[in-house]
Formats: structure tokens, C-alpha cells, sequence
């Protein structure tokens, strides 16, 4: 939602309204905090450094916030925070003092609480499947997310005898089973025990669902830099255009682009596309920048996405490289951003700056209509660019 711990608090708060006044509960995560750290977790333990002053400004603010506001869960993270949890390397999913002393004492949370999902190498590289989950119910979880199904026998064997040898308390565990009935209870699950799934399409992302997220998506694209005022484009019926898709991995079935490429298509039909993924070649490289001298305009769509075992949220060095050739072009050039709103730390003299924070096909859409002119760019800057702009920084058009 952003960088500043109020404005996230009331856009949390609002968040959890819409989902719990609608027969859902709401999951905040990842207590104590996720977002001051450039490790994946699936992937390894990260650690944050944050003193216990800092933590209480910045990043426990929104849980205090959302748990005053009722929310019904919160979802640890598999990382160790030095200045809460004092064994070394201990993971705040195994804390007791980080999920019950400060979570349920400190912050009065009453509600569930999930671990991450325990498959997570942040998890399984240093701790063997049943003590993981053994710890995790000792610090005061509830609800033992995603263990590893083909192993769930001795998971479960392992809690068992830690109940009969006195390591696993059953009034704890009493407690976490009846905080589970009560939401259960509250949803009134126990009254509907065959929960027809189907029925979720007749409720969620009907027509009308469907055109509020188009206003939303509409009213965030945010033109940040236009230094030549290039925008919107205004395309005369001979001028050439390459629109260029840069994609931040290979995904299965992945349908990022599509949208853009099939929208800058219908109001220019000469538009040549071309995708460029991570381990782009050279020789392909060379084809574009030859390209490049016979077209009027070019167009980047760049998607930077955050993503399970991905590791980093970044281009490779010869997709970075390519962006700053294009910056330094004596023609028309913009890039509009899919997800992550950082890019210009690493190129930062891209001449024309679009961001839409999202990489889903209403967000291309909406892009599109932007560059083109059909809509305003309403959108501001949720978070600082250092050294470039501040929050709330925009240009609108």
C-alpha cells in the first residue's frame, strides 16, 4: 500500500471492512513485518535488523491498526529479527516471544493465528518437518499452514507424543482448536459442511465487481516523468511504433502483454511487437537496436513482479543494459511499468515513466487508455523514488 505506516494502516483497515462485512475473513501478513528485507524467504531465512524502536514505528503499525480494527487473522514470516527474538537464527514463526508474548500479550491480538507456509526453505533448511511444527504450535500459532502433505503421519505423530511427554500443552493446543470453531462458527461453517466452491462465482467478480476494480485500476496509473512531453501519444496513420514487452523470467502460460500488445494494436495497426525475456542473446539485442533506427515511436511494457522462489524483483544486466541504450534514443521513447515501481534506481534516465503497480491485464488496459489519451493520468506515487521523487509526487495529464 505504501511506505508510511499510517497511510498502509488506513488502507489496511479499509481492506479487511470490505472483506470481513462480506462473510470473509481477512489474513494480515507477515508479522512482525516483511517488507525490510530484499530476501525471499522461500528460498532462505531473511533477517531483519531493525531495532525494537524502529519496528514500533514503522513496521508493527499496521498490525496494531488492523488488529484494532478486528481483523480475524495474521500470518507470521520466516524470518529472524535480532532485536525481538534473541536465539539465534529463530525464525518469528517459532518465537514464542514474538507470536505470543508480543502478538497476543503485548498487542492483544485475539484472533488466528497461521504460520507461512511450512515447505518454505526459510523453514525446512534448518528445522526437520515435525519439530518445525512442533515449535510453531509452542510459540503460539494456531494453524499450521502447507506442511508437507506426503509427510503429514509423522507430522502429526510428532505433536501427538509431544502432548503425552508434556513438550506440547493441551490447554494451548484446546485454545487454538477453539479459536478455530469460533471462526468456523462465526461463518456458519458449521451448519454448511459440504461449502459448494461453485458458488463463489456467483458472488465475487460479477459485472459490477468487475467495473469497480476497472475504476480503481483506472484512477492508479501514475505518469511520473515525461521530460520530452510525449504524452499522450498522438500517432499520425503512417508513423511506425515497436512495443516492446520486457519480462522479468519465463513463466508458464503467461499471458503478460497480451492485453497491450492486443490494445496498442487496435488504435495503431502499425505496431510491431517483440518480446525480450532475462537471457535475451546478443544477436537478438543487435536485431532490435536495428529496429530501432526504422520506427517512429517505441514503446517498453516492462513487468517486474514479486514472486514465490523467484529470489530477486529485478531485469538482468543485459535487459538493464538494453533499457539505458533506449533512454539515450533521439526519438519518442516510453516505459511503462507492470508491478514493482523501482526500476528507475537502476535506469535513471529513462525519459518517460509510467507506473501502474500491477501486471494483471485490467492494468494494461488501463495503461493503454492512459498513453493514448483517453483517460487521465490520475494516479501518485504511493512511495518515494530516492533521490528522484518524493510521495505524492505526479504529473497530471
Amino acid at each position: 500500500f505504501g511506505e508510511d505506516p499510517k497511510h498502509v494502516s488506513r488502507m489496511a483497515i479499509s481492506y479487511i471492512r470490505g472483506l470481513q462485512d462480506n462473510r470473509l475473513i481477512a489474513t494480515a501478513k507477515h508479522f512482525p513485518g516483511h517488507g525490510n528485507t530484499s530476501k525471499d524467504s522461500h528460498l532462505e531465512l531473511p533477517v531483519i535488523d531493525a531495532s525494537l524502536e524502529q519496528l514500533k514505528k514503522v513496521e508493527l503499525v499496521p498490525f496494531q491498526a488492523a488488529i484494532e480494527a478486528g481483523v480475524g487473522a495474521i500470518m507470521s514470516a520466516h524470518l529472524h529479527l535480532p532485536s525481538l527474538e534473541t536465539e539465534q537464527g529463530l525464525p518469528a514463526t517459532l518465537s514464542r516471544r514474538i507470536l505470543t508474548q508480543l502478538l497476543r500479550n503485548e498487542m492483544n491480538f485475539k484472533g488466528l493465528i497461521f504460520t507461512d507456509a511450512m515447505t518454505m526453505q526459510g523453514i525446512t533448511s534448518h528445522y526437520t518437518e515435525g519439530e518445525a511444527a512442533l515449535r510453531a504450535l509452542q510459540a503460539g500459532a494456531d494453524i499450521i499452514l502447507h506442511p508437507n502433505h506426503n509427510n503429514l503421519k509423522h507430522i502429526i505423530k510428532v505433536l501427538v507424543n509431544a502432548v503425552h511427554v508434556g513438550r506440547l500443552d493441551r490447554g494451548q493446543l484446546d485454545n487454538a482448536v477453539r479459536r478455530v470453531l469460533e471462526i468456523k462458527a462465526r461463518l456458519n461453517l458449521h451448519k454448511r459442511l459440504n461449502s459448494k466452491a461453485l458458488e463463489i462465482n456467483d458472488e465475487v467478480g460479477t459485472k459490477e465487481h468487475k467495473e469497480i476494480s476497472k475504476r480503481i485500476m483506472e484512477s492508479a496509473v501514475t505518469l511520473v516523468r515525461d521530460r520530452k512531453e510525449i504524452l499522450p501519444l498522438s500517432l499520425r496513420s503512417n508513423s511506425t511504433l515497436l512495443l516492446l514487452t520486457m519480462m522479468d523470467s519465463h513463466r508458464n502460460n503467461d499471458s503478460r502483454g497480451a492485453t497491450l500488445t492486443r490494445e496498442f494494436l487496435k488504435r495503431h495497426s502499425k505496431t510491431k511487437h517483440l518480446k525480450i525475456f532475462p537471457d535475451v542473446s546478443h544477436k537478438k539485442i543487435i536485431r532490435i537496436k536495428k529496429l530501432l533506427q526504422t520506427v517512429n515511436y517505441v514503446v517498453v511494457g516492462a513487468y517486474i513482479r514479486v514472486a514465490a522462489y523467484k529470489g530477486s524483483i529485478a531485469f538482468s544486466k543485459r535487459q538493464l543494459l538494453f533499457l539505458k541504450t533506449l533512454s539515450e534514443l533521439d526519438k519518442p521513447f516510453v516505459l511503462v511499468l507492470f508491478g514493482s515501481p523501482y526500476l528507475l534506481s537502476f535506469v535513471p534516465n529513462l525519459p518517460t515513466y509510467v507506473l501502474t503497480y500491477e501486471d494483471y491485464s485490467g492494468a494494461e488496459h488501463a495503461a493503454t487508455k492512459a498513453i493514448f489519451g483517453e483517460i487521465p493520468f490520475n494516479g501518485k506515487l504511493p512511495i518515494s523514488l530516492p533521490e528522484f521523487y518524493p510521495v505524492g509526487h505526479s504529473i497530471q495529464k
